[in-house]
């Protein structure tokens, strides 16, 4: 068994953080590559999540003491178990989480395989490797001038041989602040290129633009409330993040003026795409909307290229 290592963890004890938005559902990884293995994503009944989570911490209790923390995993199982674990940890309300910051974390743990070829991750391996991943989280939610609140934890095989796999998780974190969800009167915005706002309000809001103002209405969710109604709070399993390269085209000129009707339908258009993507079982949590510009002919646009989708979870209702 290889040695588990950690990636970048010098960065991260020296607060930087390694910017990589994960491109990568779970099942369109390197793995398929090796020697025929195929993955298929690990989805438990609604039922059984707590209690997977509940035996999974026990043992990692188990881990930290010394004490023999579990038996071998299913590879799909191990990557379910970190994500959820971490997600779980660190849950909140959702519905004011605003000014989302990405990075990437990696982690490598050996692997074995079975009698019949399916990999599996070490008891020991796996509970070391979701310690870092929650004291990276821990400390990156605590990083600058106000706490952060956790969005979301999507963990990724990013690399696979016959003798380790890498995981990577990407964090996504924000200020727990009221939401501006609705287009507003003011709406007017310089359509690229971080101009400001436009028409009567030419001056306000410099190095933000369009795309910063119908980033902010699409992850506000559609101005709805996700929230558990048992009392227990929020968190999200089976989280994926799906490529569709979706433009959306508006002209030459960076300085057109988009009035509130161009924004409405900009971010309409963008929620029809968001919900056409949108995976079974799954409902929407973040995406990145931005301005770019296409040299033939010169025109600038909007695009989205990668949207997260995720499998919302309510935890037991405190004792």
């Amino acid at each position: 068994m290889k040695k588990l290592t950690f990636l970048f963890a010098m960065l991260a004890l020296a607060g930087i953080s390694v910017v990589i938005i994960n491109a990568c559902s779970k099942s369109e990884t390197g793995v398929e590559a090796n020697k025929g293995y195929q993955y298929t994503e690990f989805i438990p009944d609604q039922g059984q999540v707590i209690p997977l989570l509940t035996q999974f911490n026990e043992s990692f209790q188990a881990h930290k003491q010394g004490l023999k923390s579990g038996g071998d995993l299913p590879l799909n199982e191990a990557l379910w178990m970190l994500e959820a674990g971490v997600n779980y940890e660190f849950r909140s309300e959702k519905d004011s989480i605003v000014n989302v910051e990405y990075d990437t974390v990696f982690v490598n743990t050996g692997i074995t395989e079975d009698e019949t070829g399916n990999y599996l991750v070490t008891g020991d391996d796996l509970m070391t490797a979701y310690e870092y991943f929650l004291a990276y989280t821990e400390q990156n939610l605590s990083m600058g001038e106000e706490p952060k609140l956790l969005l979301l934890a999507d963990v990724t095989i990013s690399e696979i041989d016959e003798n380790q796999v890498t995981f990577g998780m990407t964090t996504g974190k924000g200020q727990s602040l009221p939401r501006r969800c609705e287009v507003k009167p003011d709406d007017y915005w310089y359509a690229a290129i971080n101009l400001g706002k436009c028409g009567d309000y030419i001056g306000q809001n410099i190095g933000l633009d369009a795309s910063d103002r119908i980033n902010e209405l699409i992850n506000a969710k559609h101005c709805m409330k996700l929230e558990c109604g048992n009392g227990g709070t929020l968190f999200y399993t089976n989280i994926e993040a799906v490529e569709f390269n979706t433009e959306y085209w508006w002209g030459e000129d960076p300085y057109e003026c988009l009035e509130p009707i161009d924004i409405e339908n900009l971010w309409a258009a963008a929620e029809d795409d968001i919900e056409i993507f949108k995976p079974e079982g799954k409902v929407f949590l973040s995406t990145v909307y931005f301005d770019d510009f296409c040299n033939e002919p010169p025109t600038w646009f909007h695009r989205i290229e990668i949207t997260t989708y995720g499998k919302p979870n309510c935890s037991e209702i405190p004792d």
